[in-house]
């Protein structure tokens, strides 16, 4: 990366740390809290069921992890510079994961969360108490703020120094995932304006535009105006789908486990009889 990038770059961070937080650093906060550990699958249509039941119970009590962190940032205050932060975090915990690693569906929300934390303690001066975080993050105890911290820890070797171009590479991937939403929004928007879907209402818009043998002419301007009135609405379904596939993932166990396994997990089951735990809560 040339010395030119960098302080376009270090700049952008400066205006953005300046600036509210957006709705789509927030999600991509929590799109990477998501893909940070890879899920184990837990079918509730065969055996222990009543386990398995329990095993989620308290999960689904939890909000879409979107949401999730839309709340405990907004509750604790938390600058761009902070979640940025967290972005190095969590990806360090993923690098720091064995291959054969699988969360449970709690995992993402306390993987955040203590990446959270502990980006929030070392990078201010001034930051929460873990009592504080409990209050912020209302679905979890100070017991667990305190094991979840202390196991992110450990499982980052206490390595939580961030140097200055772990930051630029975080806002960087920040900007391109950004950049592919918008690209996507603007692909979906003429695809949909063009196609048959929106014949109905194209013919009723365009009612007044010249036809030739090939039918009514749709000039370049209608087409944007289709891009602008459904890239935003695309951007909230977007959202929403995903939040809804975030919220049917699972339950909260006393623990955010981790399975270790030495061959690949097939079912993934919690009385997986070959696998051990290694839990952050």
């Amino acid at each position: 990366m040339t010395s030119d990038t960098d302080s376009v770059l270090l700049k952008g961070i400066e205006d953005m740390n300046r600036q509210p937080i957006t709705k789509s650093l927030l999600f991509y906060v929590a799109n990477q809290a998501l893909s940070a550990i890879p899920q184990c699958q837990v079918a509730l249509n065969d055996g222990n069921a009543a386990e398995k039941s329990k095993f989620y119970k308290i999960y689904d009590e939890l909000p879409s992890l979107p949401d999730f962190v839309d709340l405990v940032v907004k509750r604790a205050k938390t600058t761009p510079g902070t979640l940025l932060g967290t972005l190095v975090l969590l990806d360090n915990t993923s690098k720091m994961l064995p291959s054969t690693a699988r969360g449970r569906p709690c995992s993402p929300y306390r993987v955040f969360l203590a990446s959270l934390i502990l980006a929030s303690k070392a990078l201010n001066d001034v930051c929460p108490k873990n009592l504080s975080w409990a209050r912020y993050a209302r679905y979890f105890c100070l017991t667990d703020i305190n094991l979840m911290e202390k196991q992110l820890l450990i499982l980052l070797q206490y390595r939580i120094f961030m140097k200055l171009n772990d930051i630029i590479q975080a806002y960087n991937g920040f900007l391109l995932f950004d950049m592919n939403q918008i690209l996507q929004q603007v692909e979906y928007s003429v695809n949909m304006a063009t196609s048959s879907y929106y014949k109905p209402f194209q013919q009723q818009a365009f009612v007044t535009q010249t036809t030739d043998q090939q039918g009514t002419i749709l000039s370049d301007d209608h087409i944007a105006s289709y891009v602008i009135v459904y890239s935003d609405t695309t951007k909230n379904e977007s959202i929403e789908t995903i939040s809804e596939a975030a919220s049917s993932s699972s339950s909260i166990s006393s623990n955010l486990c981790f399975t270790y396994s030495t061959e690949a997990l097939v079912n993934d089951t919690l009385e997986h009889e070959s696998a051990s735990s290694a839990c952050i809560e």
